[in-house]
């Protein structure tokens, strides 16, 4: 039969390893946000501009339909906001990516159009 004491024993030894299981979980192992890695970097920009157009069509269909009555004033605002979301998103991840020295100006020129695109929805 099993003693309290070994029982008492057991108890804390599970309850130090499962402590230190969730504490290596919990804890973050790199940079806040973490870093994006690419290995093809040309399709990744072609990627970002593909979508910063479509997010710039969508706008410019979304004013258009201001324009014709068909969206109204809330539909605008909240469809704003959500497109400003979605660039933002998208500027993060282009920032967190760790580009090589050969491609850091295209990535800044990505960036800058991100940039401009959020503050003209805005």
């Amino acid at each position: 039969m099993a003693s309290r004491r070994g029982i008492a024993v057991t108890a804390g030894m599970l309850a130090v390893v499962t402590a230190a299981s969730f504490a290596i979980w919990l804890v973050p192992q790199g940079p806040p946000g973490g870093t994006v890695v690419v290995s093809d970097h040309a399709a990744n920009l072609d990627g970002v501009e593909d979508r910063r157009a479509a997010l710039a069509a969508g706008v410019s269909e979304l004013l258009d339909g201001v324009r014709a009555g068909d969206v109204s004033a809330g539909e605008h605002a909240e469809l704003a906001r959500e497109s400003a979301v979605i660039a933002k998103s998208e500027l993060a991840g282009l920032l967190r990516t760790q580009a090589p020295p050969e491609w850091r100006a295209s990535y800044a020129a990505a960036a800058e159009s991100l940039r401009e695109l959020g503050a003209y929805i805005s």
